[in-house]
């Protein structure tokens, strides 16, 4: 249990520092000025997962298991967003009329000559 409130405040802590950085850099852009407070953020975002990483790092087998889940959590994060792109290029084709693909197959030259 006490691990999980770990895990839980070190996610806190980075979920609200990289979002202030992203915010702080994006008004730093807008405004065309040096985004100086963005470092702060960041640095507290860095420690926190440093402190994460040594706290995981003290437990081979959990951090083995972490490494894991962490990587099928993205893997299947990434299939939810590429279906989603997929849904907007779809709808894209509609909009814009593209070619039917086997239409567009039949546009295609291929030269093989050297």
């Amino acid at each position: 249990m006490e691990l999980c409130l770990k895990v839980r405040t070190a996610c806190g802590e980075m979920s609200l520092n990289s979002a202030k950085a992203l915010r702080e850099l994006s008004e730093a852009i807008q405004t065309m000025t040096a985004p100086s407070p963005a470092r702060t953020h960041m640095s507290a975002a860095i420690r926190a997962a440093k402190g994460l990483r040594a706290e995981l790092s003290q437990d081979a087998d959990l951090a083995k298991v972490m490494h894991v889940a962490v990587i099928a959590s993205l893997l299947s994060e990434l299939v939810t967003q590429t279906k989603k792109i997929a849904e907007s290029v779809d709808n894209l084709a509609r909009a814009a009329r593209f070619k039917d693909p086997e239409d567009a197959q039949k546009d295609v030259v291929i030269n093989v000559a050297s």
